[in-house]
């Protein structure tokens, strides 16, 4: 475990964890995002609390043969240190036309293209997943950025019209790309997007027509087999049975889970 600061724009610098596994290696790279309120720290599990509602987002994939970049956002709250304020500073942004959305968008990328050239990364390999601010960001990194070869966005998908958060939608959203087109933009590589029945954050019931639009869109190229969408029993929650795991390992042709990954077709199913 190795925390990381990159430069990206004048004093702007990207913050992360990178995780490697102990043997020296080139291995498929994976970035585990976390959503508001959290941090690297968090999501792995680092916390005295444990890893909260983000289950084995980061501590899963260590079990495998896989890197894990965790990366720190612009998304914290009064009451965390340091003291800030996100909507404060999207709004400054947006008087600019600009967001912090875009400020974020911009220190993943300079993050990706610092990791792409570690010696022990495979930059053909590179998937990214992510819980509610985290799978939001999954999702817009993954449809700009082509290396992304592989995403599993959990808990944002969502009717913008119903959800409509003031930094996720933007002039004229409803006229290009709500979260059905965001998701076409990553067709036809291979996505995951599922949603909690009990959460009151992003409702499954509002999910579930976005999913089926995206669903149409690969239907359409043939590559229905490289989608999955379902909901989870669950909550406001990150993957709690491992199916976003399993399909994340499979496309990164991670061969040390092969047993495990064999049985997300017969055991997961899109929800029609």
């Amino acid at each position: 475990m190795t925390r990381i600061k990159i430069q990206v724009l004048g004093d702007l610098k990207a913050y992360g964890i990178l995780f490697l596994p102990p043997s020296p290696g080139r291995y498929p790279l994976i970035i585990a995002q976390h959503g508001g309120l959290g941090s690297p720290e968090l999501a792995a599990g680092l916390h005295p609390e444990g890893s909260a509602n983000y289950n084995a987002l980061i501590k899963g994939l260590l079990r495998y043969p896989v890197a894990v970049f965790a990366p720190q956002l612009l998304v914290w709250h009064h009451g965390q240190e340091p003291k800030f304020d996100q909507n404060e500073l999207d709004r400054s942004l947006r008087q600019l036309g600009g967001s912090r959305a875009a400020v974020d968008l911009c220190m993943l990328r300079a993050s990706l293209n610092w990791l792409l050239a570690h010696p022990e990364i495979d930059a053909a390999r590179v998937g990214m997943t992510g819980l509610s601010y985290g799978g939001f960001y999954s999702l817009y990194f993954g449809a700009l950025e082509p290396r992304i070869r592989v995403l599993a966005s959990s808990c944002f998908v969502n009717d913008r019209y119903r959800i409509n958060r003031e930094d996720m939608v933007w002039t004229d959203v409803a006229r290009e790309f709500l979260d059905a087109e965001i998701g076409g933009l990553f067709c036809p590589r291979p996505l995951f997007i599922e949603a909690g029945e009990q959460d009151t954050v992003f409702p499954a019931e509002s999910f579930l027509g976005e999913a089926r639009k995206i669903a149409r869109i690969y239907d359409r190229l043939g590559k229905s087999g490289n989608f999955v969408f379902r909901t989870h029993s669950g909550g406001h929650e990150y993957d709690p049975d491992g199916a976003a795991e399993r399909f994340l390992l499979r496309h990164l042709g991670v061969t040390h889970a092969t047993d495990q990954c064999d049985s997300l077709e017969a055991n997961d199913s899109r929800v029609g």
